[in-house]
């Protein structure tokens, strides 16, 4: 939340910001702590939905062209992993474009797709005769059913007049496992693989902030 004050105007005495698939309402919850920050909340989970009410989060359930049609715009838009999941993203981005106010700006957290651990996992799976990938997941944790590199994310972000000011493309070392030698060394072989994946461009992860241009039509 203050990195957004920071890049849209850390002088504006309102600053309207959506957060879309907003969980248990985390983001919204941060965004309580700075009076000058309005945060509207947006998810589909009724269980989630309740569980930020009990926490005195209010969060909707509502789709973006509802947004839309009710004219609302914001100087903000949070994408936490969200991206990956969406089924028509480029019209998901186009609506979210149509809600961000010229100048505004988008923040997305999406999984960079190929990476180096996917690609090694894919290359030992071909060695030993399986026909398993690692790039998508949409059938089992954390179900992905898109995968963007940069340049597609560039190629989807300009279409819809948003300009990216900075990537970083990074992986966390947190891998989940089930347990057992086996799995154990599988573990800390994949560790490794993201230490060495986290100094070139090959990262788990990217981490992109953009912001919403004059709209040329």
């Amino acid at each position: 939340v203050d990195e957004f004050i920071k890049r849209i105007d850390n002088t504006k005495e309102k600053i309207e910001l959506l957060d879309i698939g907003a969980g248990r309402g985390e983001f919204n919850q941060a965004a309580l702590s700075f009076p000058q920050v309005n945060c509207t909340g947006l998810e589909v989970s009724e269980g989630s939905i309740q569980y930020a009410k009990e926490r005195g989060i209010e969060l909707h359930n509502k789709s973006l062209i509802e947004l839309i049609n009710e004219g609302r715009t914001f100087d903000g838009i949070c994408l936490n992993a969200v991206l990956s999941h969406v089924h028509e993203p480029s019209e998901f981005i186009s609506e979210a474009s149509m809600l961000l106010k010229q100048g505004g700006i988008i923040y997305i957290d999406t999984p960079n797709e190929p990476n180096l651990l996917t690609i090694t996992g894919n290359f030992f799976n071909r060695l030993f005769g399986k026909k398993d990938v690692y790039n998508l997941q949409p059938t089992w944790q954390p179900y992905c059913v898109f995968g963007f590199n940069p340049k597609a994310l560039h190629i989807l972000l300009d279409k819809n007049n948003i300009e990216i000011n900075e990537i970083l493309i990074h992986g966390g070392l947190g891998i989940p496992f089930a347990g057992g030698i086996k799995d154990r060394i599988k573990v800390l072989i994949g560790i490794l693989i993201i230490r060495f994946a986290n100094i070139t461009s090959l990262g788990t992860h990217m981490y992109v902030w953009g912001k919403k241009l004059k709209s040329l039509r």
